[in-house]
């Protein structure tokens, strides 16, 4: 398997017509992945977190900090 290195090197050594033309490929085989569909598998793992934290301001009062 190639290294992101090893690829990235091998599309600067493309024409550009080449590399748009790998583009266009990339999107149509790729589909976009929602938040949620990425993280499916990790919801609702946690036990004992507060259930508000969303929408509870004193859970913000100090964001940022």
């Amino acid at each position: 398997m190639s290294t992101l290195q090893e690829i990235e090197a091998a599309v600067e050594k493309l024409p550009p017509a080449e590399v748009a033309e790998l583009a266009q490929w990339l999107k149509r085989r790729c589909k976009a992945v929602s938040a949620y569909d990425a993280m499916r598998d990790g919801c609702g793992v946690v036990q004992g977190g507060p259930q508000d934290l969303a929408s509870a301001k004193q859970h913000l009062s100090d964001y940022g900090r």
